[in-house]
């Protein structure tokens, strides 16, 4: 037992150093070259030791039926205290199989914690109508994906119940309009700058 939660902890203290090298520019590893916030923004993080005193509190196990990678938007999270979570890296494993897996799961930290810096999704944004078809989006493809997604929560034995699959294509359309298909007016934002096809907010 002792084995088993010491193995736990050092797989914790990994995904923890992971967001640790990817957040804060002095951190990143020789030769890297992502951009941080810190680099690009006027912001510094800090770890501190009490979930009170943080501004986002950051869990890497699943709950309240949540999963993957998820994050509050900006001052929204002050609207919940501790210890509730205000973002979600459930997805993180704490070792990479290959560069490319590394790359994506540090684009994700560095995605959610843009949200949680205030900024939404870059492809919802209202200068992406002038855009063209680099911004247009099939609704279908992106239910199925979300669908898919929810689906692979369920256990196996409950996938071909029609009453199973029903609830998780609402769920899958609420997410594909909350995250992906609704794209904000310009009276919805506080601030946005011309679309950037590069931005880690896509």
């Amino acid at each position: 037992m002792e084995s088993v939660e010491r193995t736990q902890m050092e797989s914790m203290e990994r995904k923890k150093e992971m967001v640790r090298t990817t957040i804060h520019k002095e951190r990143k590893p020789p030769g890297a070259d992502f951009v941080t916030w810190e680099d690009c923004a006027n912001v510094r993080f800090r770890e501190v030791d009490r979930g009170h005193d943080a501004d986002f509190r950051i869990t890497f196990e699943p709950e309240n039926g949540k999963t993957w990678y998820w994050s509050m938007v900006g001052r929204r999270a002050r609207a919940y205290s501790s210890p509730e979570t205000t973002m979600m890296l459930e997805g993180l494993p704490d070792t990479f199989t290959s560069p490319h897996e590394l790359e994506m799961h540090r684009g994700l930290i560095l995605h959610e914690f843009g949200h949680a810096l205030g900024l939404q999704h870059e492809h919802q944004s209202p200068s992406g109508l002038s855009m063209g078809d680099d911004v247009k989006l099939n609704p279908k493809t992106v239910i199925d994906h979300y669908f898919r997604v929810e689906m692979s929560k369920v256990p196996v034995e409950d996938r071909e119940d029609p009453q199973v699959q029903k609830e998780a294509m609402e769920r899958a359309k609420e997410e594909a309009n909350t995250n992906v298909l609704v794209r904000f007016k310009p009276e919805d934002l506080t601030n946005y700058t011309r679309f950037d096809t590069d931005s880690i907010m896509r």
